[in-house]
């Protein structure tokens, strides 16, 4: 672990207990990027693969209910892929995108219960849901809404919203107290650790970048064991396993989650960690702008998500290779997002 800083004295005793009992190596802490950098840095990505990366998901409703909870509310996890069009708005300077996505934070936050949890479904699609499931729903909100509220506040829209954004910090340091409860924390690595590498990194990443929102110590000591847990995971060959084995889109998944940790905390290892894993992924590229599926062991058809078949997440594919562009200059893999874009947007309707 590379030492950087004391972890925060404002760490408990209890805190900290509870963490030992959870089995966690309590190290210094990685230490906060300047957030100018951040958006900098997602500045370089071609506006044409911003467009596509970050912006090409469902408008929420008028309700601020966006994917599978338009019907009725499931789980607050659901809502985080409205987060995306937040960040290229903050990114170009478009407040229209930042106004339109907004009411899905209002109308999330609106179903955290008053110890910090989000209200969650006890049944869906028919599966009685148990307590295992919810951390991991809960972090996958805060990760992605957590970023974009540290983009939104680091750009020049940064004014407009500060009011807003303040108000939000104790909804988000309480819901890091619960998150960080040692059952919690046991849940997240039940649920998540079983070979399902890029969920532990985006774990490591709703806790990483919620300390730099919130300041809750225990968010950051968490997450940099999950941050372990995560790149310990990475193959010889380079690749973020799943279930074992290589996958072409869940690699790009854990790649492009890692990069967007590295905007916001300084650690060295994060870097050349995701230089071998989008190595890894740009040789498995066809020369049509496809990934190679015949050795994935989750999106080939094994597996299925609300009843559809998972294949390829291209647009996951086209924000690693995007932002890794970005962050190293990476001349290949700018162009690769550019192909796996196309793929990601399809054919023109007649």
């Amino acid at each position: 672990m590379h030492m950087k800083s004391m972890l925060p004295l404002a760490l408990s005793r209890l805190a900290l207990a509870g963490l030992v009992l959870a089995g966690f190596e309590l190290s210094a802490g990685p230490v906060a990027a300047a957030p100018a950098s951040a958006l900098g840095v997602m500045q370089r990505i071609p506006a044409d693969v911003l467009t596509i990366g970050w912006v090409r998901t469902a408008s929420p409703g008028p309700d601020g209910l966006v994917g599978k909870n338009v019907a009725e509310w499931l789980t607050v996890g659901q809502q985080r892929g409205a987060m995306l069009p937040i960040i290229a708005g903050a990114v170009s300077g478009d407040k229209d995108a930042v106004d339109r996505n907004w009411p899905v934070i209002d109308t999330s936050m609106a179903h955290e219960n008053a110890d910090g949890s989000f209200q969650h479904a006890a049944v869906i699609l028919g599966v009685v849901q148990k307590p295992v499931y919810e951390p991991t729903s809960d972090a996958f909100w805060i990760a992605e809404s957590v970023e974009a509220l540290l983009f939104l506040r680091a750009s020049p829209l940064g004014p407009e919203y500060a009011a807003r954004i303040d108000a939000l910090v104790p909804k988000y340091r309480l819901a890091l107290q619960w998150l960080t409860r040692p059952e919690n924390v046991g849940y997240m690595i039940k649920a998540d650790g079983g070979g399902s590498t890029n969920r532990i990194i985006e774990d490591a990443k709703a806790l990483l970048l919620g300390y730099e929102f919130t300041g809750v110590p225990a968010a950051q000591a968490v997450g940099e064991d999950f941050l372990n847990r995560g790149l310990s995971a990475q193959t010889p060959e380079g690749y973020f396993p799943e279930r074992g084995g290589p996958d072409t889109s869940y690699n790009a998944t854990s790649c492009g989650h890692l990069e967007e940790i590295s905007l916001w905390v300084d650690d060295p290892r994060i870097e050349p960690a995701v230089s071998r894993g989008i190595a890894w992924e740009l040789a498995q590229l066809r020369a049509d702008g496809s990934v190679d599926t015949t050795q994935n062991t989750r999106t080939a058809g094994q597996e299925t998500y609300f009843g559809h078949v998972k294949t390829v997440n291209y647009l996951d594919v086209t924000r690693a290779f995007a932002l890794w562009g970005a962050i190293s200059g990476d001349a290949n893999a700018t162009n690769a997002a550019r192909q796996t874009a196309a793929i990601a947007k399809g054919p023109k309707k007649p």
